[in-house]
Formats: structure tokens, C-alpha cells, sequence
């Protein structure tokens, strides 16, 4: 599928840090009329703005939670593509809004029914699905087998499973993006910028360790480019990619990072690595252990995260087809922290 003026798109969670962006860009080259942005029915100060402003533009807004869509009449929009990001990702938190994840994805797919004969889903799924039985070696790929740790790499996994079944019952062609953390403004409080921005301010020691996992990272503007050309290429169809922009630090050099970007300064630790492999060996049992508290467990899972290469991932498979260029760590990262206090409601 080729879109061109007269496609249709569907956008769930598009109040979101990643759905925002997407939204503008696709109003910026289709037009208003082209757009149907899915919204919860709680939203706070910032997204109630957006959708007004959205309404005003005059975009088709649905304001609805995808945990109750059975019980709703809602008509389904016309549409070509679903770009289905609505989901709960707070790693940090227990909540049963993390049902979304499974049975939001299940409602969705119920609502659209028939109407999804020959379209495209695009699904944004994570590397926290891809924790590895073991000590991790390499990176993360296509065909890494998942043994996710965390109920948000689990339920995400299973969403991902569901559309992938649905897709042969329904007749629609899907892509799912399993995304690195991404870089840009707006970003999530208590996510993994947020709460490193904030230790270093604080000069905790855990900032200024050494920390050896390395990590891979992607700006929102490229992820948008790469959300949007997705649907473009045929062979995307019914594949899965791991995203990143290839660049992969350390924690230690994204520490660095992040506190050049803030204009703090940082003194590393050093540690040795044998006190590393001892850290690692026991926070990877950590994460694996169902007698200690859910919360000292993902506890667990970050630590193992940050000392191996747990977010790491090789996206050559996806690069290969789309051959996008991205803008590097430092640039999303000065992008992040300049424009902390100014989220955006458009363009990009």
C-alpha cells in the first residue's frame, strides 16, 4: 500500500508522547479530513488542550476507553491504516489500567471487525518484551526468543500475539515496531529520562557509576518518519522490526549525555569488573525470583538492564528496507531537556 492524499488513518492513544507527533505529521501531509485520533475519556490539563485544538481543526476525535469499547456505540471511521499506540507503560507502577494492553487490544480489534479486510495495523510494541533467559549476549533481534520480565513487557508481548492471530482470521496486514527507549519532548515523567535527569541533579552515586549495558535509543522525529513510512513499503507487511538508530551507548556514556545536555557535572565511579559481574548476577536473580515484592523485582530488572546489554538491539533488518538516516543521541537528548517545560500539541 502506497498512502497518498485519499488514505484514512486511525490513531489510538493520540494524546500520547509518541501519538501527538504522529498526528500533526499526518495532518501535515493528508489533511485534517484523513485523520480519526482515539483518545481516553480521563485526560489531564495538557491532552484536553490538544483536543480541543484537534476539534477545532476540525479532526474526528473519539474520546472513548478501549477497556469499555464493547459496551459503546461508536460507528467506525473510514480508515486504511491503524497505528495502534495506546497502551499502559508505566514499568514502575502496578495498576489495572494495565489491562488495556491485552484486552484494549482485543476490543480494538473486535470494534474494527470486518471493516480491517486489506488495511494495515502498524503496532508499537518494546524491547522490554526481549529479556533473555540467562546472562544477555548481543544484541537484541528479530529472533531473539522473549522471556519478558515485567507484567508491561508481558502484556505488550501477548497484544503483539493477539494481532498476529487476528491477522489471518480478519484478513488485514500488520507491522509491529518493537520500540527502544525514544528520545524527545514531552517525555514521560517517571520514565528512564525523567528519572536519570532528575538522580543527576541530585548527584546521586548510582549516576556516576560506570554502568556498562549498553542501551538503544531513537528521537521521537525519527520514530514519526519511520511510523509513517512503514505502511509505504510492501515488504513491511506482516513483519516484526526492533527499532533503534544504531548508535548504542553505554549507560555510563549516556550518563555523559544526559549531563552535558543538563550543563552538570559528572564524576564517574569506576567500578571493577568483577564487581560488575557480581551486580549483574544478582540483580538478573533478582528479576527472576517470585518471592521478593513486584516492585524490588523490576527493581531488579532496571539494575540487570543498565549492567547488561538489555535494551540493545540491532535494527538492520528494518534499516535495510527503509534506509532512513537519524539524528544522533546527543541531538534528541538537547531536543529532550531544552524544551522540558514546553510539551507539544503539533508540529514536531
Amino acid at each position: 500500500m502506497t498512502p497518498d492524499r485519499q488514505t484514512k488513518f486511525l490513531i489510538t492513544g493520540s494524546t500520547g508522547f509518541v501519538g501527538r507527533q504522529l498526528v500533526a505529521k499526518l495532518i501535515a501531509k493528508y489533511g485534517t479530513n484523513a485523520i480519526t485520533a482515539m483518545a481516553g475519556v480521563h485526560p489531564d490539563p495538557m491532552e484536553e488542550s490538544y483536543l480541543q485544538a484537534l476539534k477545532k481543526q476540525k479532526v474526528r476525535v473519539i474520546q472513548c476507553d478501549l477497556l469499555d469499547l464493547p459496551k459503546l456505540d461508536i460507528q467506525v471511521p473510514n480508515f486504511d491504516v491503524v497505528y495502534h499506540l495506546a497502551a499502559y507503560v508505566e514499568t514502575e507502577k502496578a495498576s489495572p489500567g494495565i489491562a488495556v494492553n491485552i484486552v484494549g487490544t482485543k476490543n480494538l480489534l473486535a470494534w474494527l471487525g470486518q471493516n480491517l479486510l486489506g488495511k494495515r495495523l502498524v503496532y508499537t510494541g518494546t524491547l522490554a518484551s526481549m529479556d533473555r533467559r540467562g546472562i544477555p549476549v548481543g544484541p537484541l533481534n528479530e529472533l531473539t526468543v522473549c522471556f519478558p520480565k515485567t507484567n508491561y513487557g508481558r502484556t505488550k508481548l501477548e497484544a503483539e500475539r493477539i494481532i498476529q492471530a487476528q491477522s489471518s482470521i480478519l484478513a488485514f496486514d500488520y507491522t509491529i515496531l518493537r520500540l527502544c527507549p525514544i528520545l524527545g519532548r514531552g517525555f514521560r515523567s517517571g520514565g528512564i529520562l525523567d528519572v536519570l535527569s532528575e538522580l543527576l541533579r541530585r548527584n546521586a552515586v548510582a549516576t556516576r557509576l560506570n554502568w556498562p549495558g549498553r542501551t538503544s535509543l531513537l528521537c521521537l522525529s525519527d520514530l514519526i518518519e519511520v511510523l509513517i513510512a512503514v505502511p509505504q513499503y510492501s515488504d513491511t507487511r506482516n513483519e516484526l522490526y526492533v527499532v533503534s538508530n544504531g548508535e548504542d551507548p553505554t549507560f555510563d556514556k549516556l550518563l555523559d549525555h544526559i549531563a552535558r545536555a543538563l550543563n552538570l557535572e559528572r564524576k564517574t565511579i569506576a567500578l571493577p569488573r568483577w564487581l560488575w559481574k557480581f551486580i549483574g548476577i544478582v540483580a538478573l536473580l533478582g528479576s527472576n525470583s517470585a518471592l521478593i515484592p513486584s516492585r524490588l523485582r523490576t527493581f531488579c530488572w532496571r539494575v540487570a538492564v543498565m549492567v547488561y546489554d538489555g535494551v540493545y538491539a540491532d535494527s538492520s533488518k528494518l534499516n535495510a528496507t527503509l534506509k532512513q538516516s537519524y539524528h544522533s543521541v546527543k541531538s534528541g537528548l538537547r531536543d529532550a531537556y531544552a524544551r522540558r517545560d514546553c510539551p507539544s500539541t503539533g508540529d514536531g
